[in-house]
């Protein structure tokens, strides 16, 4: 075989790598819907929790935030959100212990489908963000 035509199966070969690569790392990097893990307010006692479900969630709609109540304590549950893009946004339980309340994000147009959404549970006393207390860490599910 002539230099010539190595040269020319080599070029080739790199050539069709090179487009598989791409390829495959396109599609690796989107990111599939999928439900974030639940999340406590921080302190001594677990007071609330938050949760978020991607697409369909147990009330069967789009992406929603769960909010829990578990104390009977006088204070709200309180789910705090936000994806890139949005302002924080929060989610109140004022039912009383032993309640979910549940929210479709987006105004219940839904989010953008692969974007990461970030959110903690808190604990506060009115339907006001500063008056939040004890959040916990925030966690991430993708819409």
């Amino acid at each position: 075989m002539s230099n010539r035509r190595i040269l020319a199966r080599a070029a080739a070969v790199v050539a069709l790598s090179s487009v598989v690569t791409v390829g495959t790392m396109g599609i690796a990097s989107a990111q599939d819907s999928k439900d974030g893990p639940s999340v406590w307010n921080s302190g001594i006692y677990a007071k609330a929790a938050a949760k978020f479900f991607a697409d369909t969630s147990p009330n069967g709609t789009g992406d929603t935030i769960r909010i829990s109540d578990y104390d009977p304590d006088g204070y709200s549950a309180v789910a705090k959100y936000n994806w890139a893009g949005a302002s924080y946004g929060t989610v109140w339980n004022s039912k009383g212990a032993g309640t979910d309340v549940y929210a479709v994000l987006g105004g219940g147009a839904g989010v953008t489908e692969g974007v990461t959404i970030n959110y903690t549970a808190c604990i506060g006393k009115t339907s006001s963000p500063t008056n939040l207390t004890l959040c916990g860490d925030y966690v991430s599910g993708v819409s």
